[in-house]
């Protein structure tokens, strides 16, 4: 029995050896990833713990952000060079922050460093693209500041490598050189906010003026959103305490709020260790759900496009029981070991994959997850020995047989979108040879997928059968960036004939296409390819295939070359134009064939023929001819700047000159005269000018005409000047012939119509004499004179004037304007006026007694007496009086409205010794009677010399009647708020007053906030015409009553319901049964029923007033 036992047990290890290793070969030739490209990144010095990351953009450029420890090195990992030189660092070892772009076939395009001088303590940390196009990366960077101080920073750049915004976050609260704090993870939404985990002990502040931003529970995570500007909207964090080892990181999911996994030490049951997950807000940062996972721990997770979180964990002890993977509720138990773990969105349980170790002691580990455009799911990470990458009852071995445990290998799993595992492969050993190599991070874009990750020291980068073979020449290993893509062998589309120019010297590396996936051969048969640099040549036949890294090589085509010659250079002269001509490329006199221009002798870009012409420019021209474009010929272009004549506008001649455009004030070489701006006549020197016309003026220089410039011509006709024949001057003012009034400019006196000989502006006038003005404007004379009469005078002939006024509003003053006497003091025109309280102040002009407010001055009643100063031009002056006697208006004492009781009559009274009274009715004494309601009308005069004041006085006589009350409405049933309206018959004509004691009236109707009890209203009519009145009751019942016999508060009844005998109340108890019925004389409920009392409660009633209304309400009774 024991021998089949042991035969049974051998047979099932040969099966399982067999099926291991079919399997393996099966995986090497069925994965869809093929081998494209790997560029290497090499350092002396190396850790693992330092980690890179990749972005991959739609175009398939991809982008490398990691570290390097080397003093020098190349930042280009193709053929070419850009070397980093981190001597100057103080640290050891030297290092950088790199980050590189490739394009999608491993070509470098650019690269960028970053960091400070104490590079060994900066951490590459995550790296996305976001909507815009940009790279943002974080990293956590050391700088100097007043000790080595830590800064959390984010970096955006742009896909030229221009740094386009830096975000540094750093500790506040009282900040040194031993803060631990740091950050873990990045993510972007659709709007390019930034969200970023991180992790801190003791406190952090981040912005000392929001409490929001200062943590300060001993060690936590944190979440933080910061928006495009680089500004934090909010932060959080998550009251998970931690010791050591833990983790927390974020993805956004397809509703654009943060997804986050925090890890930490502390017991969620059973002194276990676990991780949660939230779900948070990303408006404001609260927790939407939070999840639990007890006994695990997370290594990474992602976000699919169905919305779903896929989690890789572990359990924490691989000899513990079982473990619960369902955050809700319900139970899902699976061993103690890493899983897949796939949730809603909402956290709800959705599968789980399991990967049971085969040794607890290997080494097995999920480093990312990503997925394709058909939400496949793939994931990398590192092993040792052997796993079996099925989670189902299948069995697809992936084995590592170094034997050192020290050592990794990585791995490579793809779930389809089912959750169903499809396919796997390792990467990096060759021939089980003992190596380090490790996924970092990878992407995938296009069906292809792109790896950062590091090796050491010999490693395949091939994951078919294929062999691509790396090695490092430090003793720590290299950086990697790595493209898998599905092979692509098709055969090359391309132009089968392919035309080069002999000037251009054509070779190999000008044929199309070009780039690694080509390879070019002399012959169909060749096996030897040939190098970029081999000459092509004229009439041969190249042939071409396609070949990705490994792929297979797709069959070849054939490229016929022909190599036309290339013509002769132009050849030409350097050529001058003028610079009003506006000269382009098509004025330039050129010979040859399909003639380009260029601006420089490098330049590819073609210039359009309507290039306008600059001065001192080089040009460069070529010509093509069969296809084939010489090479290009410089011509110098000068440009005659075109320099204008210069003049003033307008010029100004006399009529009296004849002048022509000779006369015109020019400054250039070679004048021409014309008529119009463009084209026009040319004009001779002798055209007679004429006014308001418009001439044209052009120089020549070297031969280039000058635009034109205008000159308005004004031909001068001076006016004679003007002023009175006749003048007057005061004896006492010395006049001279300036003192001679007069309109005009630049003035000239004479002492006849016909002398030249001018008077000096000091000659003193003489009476009866004449004298003779000219004037002079723009330097032309008048042609002739102003005749000019002059009297010697001394006085005026002002006269003293009165007037009586009305004081129309019989305020006692009048508004009025001094000045419209003015006439009625003097006749002549010309003088100044001044107004003053008295003689002598009007005769020393003393402006202590000068009335300045003249044009608004306050008349009062009575006499008012003025003192005018009247000043000629002539230096004569006059003092006269001007008297304003200021009187009142009739007053008639009639009020507006003249009210008359009815059946009565009023007597109405014009006021007492005025000359004429004027009624509507016709009548003309001083006094009527009126007995009849309507409009009348009163027109008064008051006589005072040859001034009569008029008043009128409208009015109206209205009935007024004894009020007659029609209704006093009341609102009771309160203790204290209750109102009494007074509605009066609409014959009450009158205008009334209102009282409930007689004494005291009020003009409304209404009454408010009265107490219950009896009042009597009275209305009286303010003419005089009479008062009546009426009693009223207001209504109130007892809150409680207390029937206990004492005489006191024993009955309940409605207060004052007396005074209304139709008056009915009805008692209920609270089940509504009826009780009692009370009149309104009754002495009032006793709290019985039928002879027995009742118990204290609450009771209700109804009221039925006399008018019908309904009052219901409740009260107690108390015993």
């Amino acid at each position: 029995m024991a021998k089949n036992v042991y035969f049974c047990t051998k047979i099932y290890y040969m099966l399982k050896n067999i099926l291991l290793f079919i399997t393996f070969l099966f995986s090497q030739f069925s994965l869809g990833q093929d081998f494209q490209w790997v560029r290497q990144f090499e350092g002396s010095y190396f850790s693992n713990e330092n980690e890179s990351a990749i972005e991959v953009d739609n175009s398939g450029n991809n982008y490398t952000f990691g570290i390097i420890f080397e003093e020098l090195f190349d930042l280009d990992p193709t053929s070419g060079t850009q070397i980093i030189d981190n001597t100057s660092q103080s640290t050891s070892p030297k290092c950088s922050l790199f980050l590189t772009k490739l394009d999608t076939d491993g070509n470098f395009i650019w690269g960028k460093t970053f960091g400070s001088i104490f590079g060994f303590g900066d951490k590459v940390i995550d790296i996305e693209i976001g909507t815009d196009g940009n790279i943002y990366l974080l990293a956590d960077i050391r700088e100097q500041t007043t000790f080595i101080q830590k800064f959390i920073t984010i970096f955006k750049i742009d896909p030229l490598g221009n740094i386009l915004m830096t975000k540094k976050i750093t500790n506040l609260a009282n900040p040194n050189p031993y803060d631990t704090y740091s950050s873990s993870s990045l993510a972007l939404d659709n709007q390019n906010n930034i969200f970023i985990t991180g992790s801190f002990k003791d406190d952090l502040k981040i912005d000392p003026t929001n409490p929001q931003l200062y943590f300060n529970t001993g060690s936590d995570s944190f979440l933080l959103k910061i928006n495009t500007l680089g500004n934090i909207v909010w932060g959080r964090k998550f009251n998970m305490y931690f010791l050591n080892s833990h983790y927390e990181s974020v993805k956004i999911d397809n509703n654009q709020n943060p997804i986050v996994i925090v890890s930490n030490e502390e017991n969620q049951s059973y002194n276990n260790f676990g991780y949660n997950i939230f779900k948070i807000n990303s408006n404001d940062g609260t927790t939407v759900w939070q999840k639990i996972l007890d006994k695990q721990n997370p290594s990474t997770f992602n976000i699919d496009h169905l919305n779903n979180i896929i989690i890789a964990g572990n359990g924490k002890d691989p000899y513990g029981s079982d473990i619960d993977v369902d955050p809700s509720s319900n139970t899902f138990l699976i061993n103690p070991t890493r899983y897949l773990l796939w949730l809603t969105n909402n956290g709800d349980f959705l599968d789980v994959k399991k990967y049971p170790a085969v040794n607890p002691f290997n080494y097995f580990a999920f480093t990312k997850i990503e997925f394709d455009n058909n939400n496949n799911t793939y994931l990398v990470g590192q092993f040792n020995s052997v796993f079996d990458a099925d989670p189902t009852i299948n069995y697809y071995p992936l084995s590592y047989s170094c034997g050192n445990p020290n050592t990794r290998d990585a791995f490579y799993i793809k779930f389809n979108n089912n959750r169903d595992f499809v396919s796997a492969f390792k990467l990096g050993d060759h021939n089980n040879n003992c190596i380090n190599f490790y996924f970092t991070d990878f992407k995938i874009k296009n069906d292809n997928q792109y790896y950062v990750g590091n090796f050491s020291p010999t490693a395949d980068f091939d994951p078919t059968i294929g062999t691509y073979i790396l090695s490092t020449s430090g003793i720590f290993g290299s950086r990697f960036t790595l493209k898998l893509g599905p092979c692509d062998s098709t055969t090359p589309s391309t132009a089968n004939n392919q035309t080069f120019c002999s000037a251009e010297n054509p070779t190999v590396s000008s044929l199309t296409p070009n780039s690694n996936d080509y390879n070019w051969y002399l012959n169909l048969n060749s096996t030897t390819e040939l190098n970029n640099s081999t000459p092509l040549i004229n009439g041969h036949a190249y042939y071409v295939s396609k070949q990705k890294g490994n792929c297979p090589e797709s069959s070849r085509i054939p490229v016929i070359v022909t190599i036309n010659p290339s013509p002769n250079a132009l050849i030409l002269n350097n050529q001058t134009f003028c610079e009003n001509e506006n000269a382009d490329l098509n004025d330039i006199v050129i010979t040859g064939q399909n003639i380009k221009w260029y601006i420089s002798n490098t330049a590819t870009t073609v210039l359009p023929n309507n290039t306008l012409l600059q001065n001192n420019t080089t040009y460069y021209a070529s010509q093509t001819v069969n296809g084939c474009e010489s090479t290009k010929t410089p011509i110098l272009i000068t440009i005659i700047p075109n320099t204008l004549p210069t003049l003033i506008s307008p010029q100004t001649f006399c009529i009296q000159y004849n002048s022509t455009i000779n006369d015109i004030v020019i400054t250039g070489q070679n004048i021409k005269w014309y008529d119009a701006a463009t084209n026009g006549n040319l004009l001779p020197n002798t055209t007679a000018l004429v006014n308001g016309t418009t001439y044209y003026a052009s120089q020549t220089i070297n031969g280039c005409e000058s635009n034109r410039v205008p000159v308005l011509i004004q031909i001068q006709n001076t006016p004679v000047p003007t002023g009175n024949a006749n003048q007057s001057f005061c004896i006492t003012q010395n006049a001279t012939v300036a003192d001679i009034i007069t309109n005009g400019i630049n003035l000239i006196w004479y002492n006849s119509a016909t002398g030249t000989t001018p008077l000096p502006s000091t000659t003193l006038l003489t009476n009866n004499s004449i004298y003779y003005a000219t004037q002079s404007i723009n330097g032309c004379v008048s042609q002739n004179r102003l005749v000019v009469s002059i009297s010697i005078i001394n006085t005026l002939n002002a006269t003293n004037y009165s007037e009586i006024l009305c004081d129309n509003l019989n305020n006692n003053s009048e508004i009025i304007n001094l000045s419209s006497y003015n006439t009625n003091l003097i006749a002549s025109s010309g003088n100044t006026f001044s107004y003053y309280d008295s003689y002598n102040n009007a005769l020393s002009q003393n402006s202590a007694g000068q009335i300045i407010n003249f044009s608004n001055y306050n008349l009062t009643i009575g006499t008012n007496t003025f003192y005018v100063r009247i000043d000629s031009p002539n230096t004569c002056f006059q003092i006269v009086t001007l008297t304003l006697e200021l009187v009142s208006k009739p007053n008639i004492p009639i009020n507006d409205i003249a009210p008359i009781c009815e059946g009565s009559f009023i007597t109405l009274n014009g006021g007492n010794n005025y000359d004429t009274y004027t009624w509507s009715t016709g009548e003309t004494s001083q006094q009527i009677t009126v007995t009849q309601p309507g409009n009348y009308s009163v027109v008064v005069t008051e006589n005072h010399g040859t001034t009569t004041c008029t008043s009128t006085k409208n009015f109206s006589v209205v009935n007024s009647n004894v009020a007659t009350i029609q209704e006093i409405i009341s609102a009771d049933w309160t203790d204290n708020n209750n109102t009494i309206t007074v509605q009066l018959n609409s014959n009450s004509q009158g205008d009334y007053e209102y009282s409930l004691n007689g004494i005291d009236f009020q003009n409304s109707n209404n009454f408010d906030n009265l107490d219950p009890g009896e009042y009597t209203v009275y209305v009286r009519d303010k003419n005089g015409c009479g008062m009546v009145s009426e009693e009223i009751y207001l209504l109130m019942y007892p809150k409680f009553f207390t029937p206990n016999g004492d005489g006191y508060n024993d009955y309940w009844k409605i207060k004052f319901s007396e005074n209304e005998p139709n008056l009915t109340i009805k008692i209920f108890d609270r089940y509504g049964k009826f009780i009692k019925q009370l009149g309104s004389n009754s002495i009032g409920w006793d709290g019985t029923y039928l002879g027995k009392d009742l118990p204290s409660s609450d009771y209700w009633f109804v009221v039925i007033r006399e008018n019908g209304k309904e009052y219901k309400g409740h009260f107690s009774l108390k015993r």
